[in-house]
Parts: structure tokens; sequence; C-alpha cells
């Protein structure tokens, strides 16, 4: 039942604002399917493929699977404890912030929790009836190079999308996961390191430290941590549901009620798409989500590109490139492509620069945007402002007022730009 709520409450606001960069980039992928890429492996970019096929470019569409597997995370996360703590474990995890983000948007980390939840149910059975699980995902890293210790190198240094100095590393993950529930989940923890009656689960109370150590020390996002958070509240709602029953119930009861109810309230308007998206640029959603201003203004930019495209003669467009600074730029380009008169799009930012570089003899004008001035100057011997992004509402976000450059007199062969524009980030 918490699970058809969680969906139900997901598919509402679906298709309400827009796509997020990462979505953008995540088709791209999975239209160039591969065991593997630079920053992540394969299932979320078939994911995104499988849902495109089905659906073309319905956000909705493309939202089910994140939606649906929201809505199982709780579910799953309830085998853990005994039945009668298993309503209150699932509603601690329906409510909390980071899998409701994560439900809303397609994301690696959606596919991620639900892993977690698996694993976690799998090692619980494991250690209480023998046996073992394993899920490697090292054939393509090893054959290319091992990029995603590339990537961590990249994710552990300062200004990096969601990452944070490492001091706030565990108040974020609070927050995260929601400050009310911060008695349920640690009373988990303490009931999985000296409970007898949870002597073989202990090895979650001897993973977490470990783990939030190693995060700590490499650098990482402080959602990295988050799968383990479910299984501490699952092991904690048992002790909760003992606490209240000790003594003056009702009022320990509805203390629980009220913690669980105000996590899901500010969850729910931090992390969902309620704020009309006009008025958003006046709110403090946006700064205090930033999966929020990452789905706004994508198809303004694409059209603006495309309007772009449209001024050049027609002898210019046969050959006409777009080169994007990031993959969310290249992605809204290409996936606009079948609505708007564009030109294909390349970029030097992860996984796209293995799809490029252009082909040696095209990309003569290149339509530029999200690169640095001095950088194109090099490559090209003519270069013009030719428009400004403008997402329509006046937020703030990444892309607000890049300049669209239109270059032409490229000075030297793409193989000689191509690794200069490679960049993992």
């Amino acid at each position: 039942m918490v699970g058809l709520v969680v969906a139900a409450g997901l598919l509402a606001v679906a298709g309400r604002y827009g796509w997020h960069r990462d979505e953008l980039y995540y088709l791209a992928a999975g239209l160039h399917p591969a065991f593997g890429y630079v920053d992540q492996p394969p299932l979320t970019s078939l994911v995104a493929r499988v849902a495109y096929e089905l659906f073309g470019d319905s956000l909705v569409g493309m939202r089910l699977a994140p939606a649906s597997a929201g809505a199982r995370l709780p579910e799953s996360d309830a085998r853990l404890p005994e039945s009668d703590a298993r309503l209150l474990a699932s509603a601690t995890v329906a409510v909390s912030a980071f899998p409701l983000a994560t439900g809303h948007v397609l994301s690696t980390s959606t596919f991620d929790l639900l892993a977690w939840a698996a694993l976690s149910w799998l090692l619980v059975r494991a250690l209480r009836d023998g046996g073992r699980a394993w899920l490697p995902n090292l054939a393509w890293q090893s054959t290319h190079g091992w990029p995603r210790l590339g990537m961590a190198s990249v994710i552990a240094g300062p200004g990096n999308g969601d990452s944070a100095p490492r001091w706030q590393i565990v108040p974020l993950q609070l927050v995260m996961i929601g400050l009310p529930l911060v008695p349920i989940w640690l009373a988990g923890l303490w009931s999985l390191a000296l409970s007898p009656a949870l002597r073989r689960q202990r090895a979650f109370a001897v993973a977490y430290p470990l783990l939030l150590a190693g995060l700590i020390v490499a650098g990482g996002k402080p959602y990295y941590l988050m799968g383990m958070y479910p299984v501490l509240l699952a092991a904690g709602a048992a002790p909760t549901l003992r606490w209240v029953r000790r003594r003056r119930p009702a009022a320990r009861a509805a203390l629980v009620a009220a913690a669980v109810l105000l996590t899901g309230a500010t969850s729910v308007v931090l992390v969902l798409p309620l704020v009309p998206v006009r008025d958003l640029p006046g709110t403090p959603m946006a700064g205090v989500q930033p999966i929020t201003e990452e789905t706004v203004g994508w198809p303004e930019l694409a059209r603006t590109v495309s309007d772009v495209y449209r001024a050049l003669p027609p002898a210019g467009r046969a050959d006409a490139i777009v080169l994007a600074g990031n993959y969310g730029e290249a992605g809204a380009v290409d996936l606009f492509r079948h609505r708007l008169p564009l030109p294909p799009a390349y970029s030097g930012h992860n996984s796209y620069a293995d799809w490029g570089p252009p082909p040696p003899d095209s990309a003569t004008p290149v339509i530029a945007l999200g690169l640095d001035e001095s950088s194109l100057r090099r490559w090209f011997a003519s270069m013009r402002p030719v428009a400004r992004v403008d997402n329509g509402i006046g937020l703030d976000n990444t892309e607000q007022g890049r300049t669209v450059w239109l270059c032409t007199g490229r000075t030297a062969p793409w193989s000689a730009i191509w690794p200069r524009l490679r960049r993992l980030a």
C-alpha cells in the first residue's frame, strides 16, 4: 500500500518542469549502447533507451521506471524487520527526501538504492541461511583503462556538481533522510550492533561506520551512502515500536507519527515540483534542491540553437554541427532534433567524448556554447556571439545566459582538438 501511494504521487508530478540534464545524457548513452561508460555502468542508459523506444520523448514515460523503483524501495526494505514493524519501516523510507528525489527523475541513484535494498536482503538471507551473491562490473572498466578511478578523483575535487566539503557529508546525509527520523535509524544502528536477536546481521553495524569513513576520506558525494539508511531505518522500526508500547503508548505513537508526517511534508515540498515553474525564481527551492534548477530551460536552449542554425545560409547548414561544453547541452540538442531543425551535437564531456570527434571533413560552421571564448579563439579563425540562452523565467541556473557562438575557419584538425576537449566531471 505504501508503495502504491508513492508511485501515484511520483507519477502525478512526473511531467512538471522538464528533463533533467542527466536524463538527457542517459538517453544519449542509451542510443550509443555499450557494456559501460566512463562514469556509469550500462543499466540506467539501457532503461532510458527502452523508455524512449516505448514512449518516445514523453517525460512521464521516461520517469515511469524511476517511479516504479521509488515505489518498490519502501516495500523492499520493509522485508528486513519483523512483520509488526514493516509498516513503520516502509513509511520511514517512503517519506525520506533522497528516495523521493531519485524516484522523480531517472538517475543511477534510482536503481542504486533499489540494488542496495535487494543486496541487503540477500545478505540477510545469506547470513541467516548461508550462501553468497556478488555482482561484478569490472570487464568493461579493465579494458578501457579504469575510467571510473579518474572519475572518482574528479568527483572528490572541489566545485563538482553535488560534491560537498568533507565536513558537510554527514549533515547533508541527515537532511537527505530527514532530521526527524534520526532517532529511528540510530536505534536501528544500536540494535544491529548490540541486540542478540540481530547478531547475525551485525555486519551492517560494522559496515556503516567503515563505509562512512571511507566516503569522507575519498571525498565522495554525500548521497553515495544513502543505500545504508533504509537498512538502518528498517532495523530501527522494531525497537521504535517497542519504545512506543513501553509507556504512554498513545503519546509516543503520536510523536513517531508526527516525525514521519513532518519528514514527508518537508521532503515533498523540497524535492518534488509542486511550485509553479514560473514562480521558481522567487523561491528558495532551486537553491535547496539542485535537481529542480537542472530541469528548467532545455527546450528554450534547443530553440535558441535552432534559430541560429536556421539563420545560416542553406549551403552552410549541410556540414554544420553543435559543439557543446557539457552533456546536458549536447543531450538537449540531440533530443529535440526530431522536433526542430538542428544539426548533430558533439561534446568532450564524459562519454560524449567517446562518440566524437565530428567527421574530419565536416563542421563548418560550428555553433558553440558552454565553452570558454579563449579556447574557441585558438581553434577557429573567426567567431562571433550570435545569441544568448534564456530559459524564459529568469531562473539563474547553469545554462542561463550562456553565449552561443558562430565559429568558422577551423585552424586545426578535429583529431588535434578533441583530446583538449575531453574532460570528466
